[in-house]
């Protein structure tokens, strides 16, 4: 998709939206802390922003679809293909009609999450700025993350819709956990540093999640982040067995104890560890019993309905 229309500059900063989809719900709290910081900085931008669960019905996809075909800026951020953003085609198919009809099109911008090579192919096929040093720009800011990168994104896709120059810092690594390297002299393999640094020394290890816990909101969002992490190097590697997927759940999701305290502080991470979980079944990288399934479902079920008691 290569049409691009640019927008007419005003004298200040310009009005624009994004329509914003995620599979994961841990970086919603980041990309709204950004807006409100943005728009009090002088910027004025929309974001409507969903996740797979908030487009589960089809009124609720053709909102979003009609929303995105009227948009400015249009983001997709996918992990597991068309898949896991069931309406693309419904989509794509919108940019077309728009098309046809000379009318604007959003800049769409697909970012493939966790290694995932189906929406790189889609991003390849569709984006409008792929491939260009401005679309490269954009992709190292989502990739990146938080919420500095989500403001200077902003700022930066400012100047490309309206042709300015408003300073925009180029994306930046914040701190995160750490990826194995093969040269690492303790572990052999990526199964050796996975069971050993990042299950049985982090996300196991009672010492380790007491130090999380200290850090309220963003401990949290540390756990949920390394579920990002461990479920993309499984999707590419095959590298997480079972009995993870299972400590894990038993330990974040069913311990009554932690998940209270998730609750509390930040639901939106605990929903992403959940959704990781369930997608790990759903893509065949857990065997997990029927009954382990619907008791995550359960779970599931019932933090998003506090999520969005909390949004009310």
């Amino acid at each position: 998709m290569n049409t691009v229309f640019k927008k007419e500059k005003s004298s200040g900063m310009n009005d624009f939206t994004i329509s914003y989809f995620s599979t994961s719900p841990s970086e919603i709290p980041s990309l709204n802390a950004a807006v409100r910081q943005y728009n009090q900085n002088g910027g004025s931008v929309k974001v409507v922003a969903r996740l797979r669960s908030q487009l589960s019905t089809p009124v609720q996809a053709e909102a979003f679809i009609r929303h995105a075909a009227e948009s400015d800026v249009v983001i997709l951020r996918l992990m597991g293909g068309k898949a896991s953003f069931p309406s693309f085609d419904e989509l794509i198919e919108a940019y077309r009609h728009r098309e046809e009809k000379g009318m604007n099109v959003p800049l769409l911008i697909i970012h493939s999450a966790g290694g995932d090579e189906e929406a790189a192919e889609l991003a390849q096929a569709h984006s409008t700025l792929f491939g260009t040093g401005e679309g490269n720009t954009v992709q190292r800011y989502l990739m990146n993350g938080g919420t500095v990168n989500f403001m200077n994104m902003f700022s930066y896709l400012h100047n490309v819709l309206f042709s300015t120059d408003y300073p925009a810092a180029l994306p930046e690594k914040l701190p995160h956990e750490g990826v194995y390297h093969p040269d690492y002299p303790a572990y052999d393999d990526l199964e050796g540093y996975l069971e050993k640094h990042v299950f049985r020394s982090r996300l196991l290890n009672p010492k380790w999640i007491e130090g999380l816990k200290r850090h309220g909101y963003k401990g949290v969002g540390d756990i949920s982040k390394m579920m990002d992490v461990i479920l993309g190097w499984d999707a590419t590697a095959e590298v997480v067995d079972d009995w993870m997927y299972e400590r894990v759940a038993g330990k974040y999701v069913f311990d009554e104890e932690m998940k209270q305290w998730m609750q509390e502080v930040n639901p939106y991470a605990r929903q992403n560890i959940l959704d990781k979980l369930l997608e790990a079944i759903s893509r065949g990288m857990w065997s997990a019993t029927d009954d382990m399934k619907q008791r995550l479902q359960e779970e599931y079920l019932e933090t998003e309905g506090e999520i969005e008691e909390i949004s009310e």
